[in-house]
């Protein structure tokens, strides 16, 4: 194979293989953005505009009772201050899902199809106009079987009160071994006057991928040695 086309295919592969992070793996939570649907006012003032994919509900536990959307979730959009609104954090798009007046849960349930340990990330952000510290966030993981949610022990993240117009970024891989299969239940405890965004559980990358990626970025280093003696 010819040198440069070696080069191009090798570049390729590390390229595909090292994109392979948190943001960029095969994220198993739909809409972890939150950025569906548009919210229509860009003050972040949307109350009762709710995110595709997650259920809102008043249980602690993510037990399957649906809150008054009307004053109970809020896709907050824009990073003007002000009512409602939000510092966006540097993490996922241009929207985030805002807590408004009481403690809300929000979750969603996934399935792995592969046996792994798997990455996840969070964040949780402040609400700019409020000196509050409010009741904290925190997500916990978990099974669901009958409509009873179980959460799993260490998939439980620490309590955060994160300050006005400032976000708390989480990015985590537990030690549980997520099956094939299975459903799970990612619950998020969101308290007022808190935000949560950038919610991924991805695959970890299995030895090999890190190998190979290890071995092309060699000799992609070797390549280009190789041309720079020549030239």
């Amino acid at each position: 194979m010819h040198r440069k086309t070696l080069l191009t295919v090798v570049s390729a592969a590390v390229l595909a293989l090292s994109s392979s992070g948190p943001l960029h793996a095969a994220n198993l939570i739909l809409n972890g953005g939150f950025e569906s649907p548009l919210a229509p006012n860009n003050n972040g003032n949307n109350i009762g505009t709710l995110p595709d994919s997650w259920t809102v509900s008043t249980s602690a536990t993510g037990a399957q009772t649906t809150a008054d959307s009307n004053s109970l979730a809020n896709l907050a959009r824009g990073t003007a201050t002000g009512n409602g609104n939000i510092t966006l954090n540097p993490y996922e798009g241009a929207q985030a899902l805002d807590g408004v007046g009481v403690t809300i849960v929000v979750y969603q349930d996934f399935t792995p199809t592969v046996n792994s340990l798997y990455n996840i990330q969070i964040a949780f952000g402040g609400r700019d106009n409020d000196s509050s510290s409010g009741a904290g966030s925190f997500y916990q993981i978990g099974t669901v079987a009958n409509s009873t949610f179980t959460p799993i022990a260490g998939l439980t993240s620490a309590t955060v009160n994160p300050t006005p117009g400032n976000w708390v970024f989480n990015n985590t891989t537990p030690s549980f071994v997520f099956q094939a299969g299975t459903t799970y239940r990612f619950a998020i405890t969101l308290g007022n006057p808190d935000h949560v965004d950038a919610v991924v559980v991805a695959p970890v990358p299995e030895p090999s991928s890190l190998a190979a990626a290890g071995l092309g970025a060699g000799l992609l280093g070797w390549l280009g040695c190789k041309r720079h003696r020549k030239g």
